[in-house]
C-alpha cells in the first residue's frame, strides 16, 4: 500500500462531518476514527474561529491510507462540501 496523508481544515459543522464519514465508512470507533478499505479518516476539533459576533467551526480532517484511494475520498469530500458563499 502507497501509505498517504493529507490535512483539510473544514469550517463546516462537525455534525455534517460526521454523519458523511458515518456513511461512507465501513466502521468507526468513538475516538473520531473512519475506516474504509484501504483508507482511514481522523476527525480533531478546534476551536471555533470569532470574526466579531460570528463563530466558524474548525475541524481538522486527517486522510490517512493508500493515495489513491485518499485523493478519490478527499475529491469526494471537497464535492460534498462545496460552498461558494453569496
Amino acid at each position: 500500500m502507497n501509505k498517504f496523508r493529507y490535512e483539510i481544515i473544514s469550517g463546516t459543522s462537525p455534525v455534517y462531518i460526521e454523519k458523511y464519514f458515518k456513511l461512507i465508512s465501513d466502521t468507526w470507533d468513538d475516538n473520531q476514527r473512519y475506516y474504509g478499505k484501504g483508507w482511514e479518516v481522523k476527525i480533531e476539533y478546534k476551536e471555533p474561529r470569532s470574526f466579531g459576533n460570528i463563530y466558524i467551526p474548525v475541524t481538522k480532517i486527517i486522510f490517512m491510507g493508500d493515495k489513491k484511494i485518499c485523493q478519490r475520498i478527499i475529491k469526494d469530500f471537497r464535492m460534498k462540501f462545496l460552498s461558494a458563499g453569496g
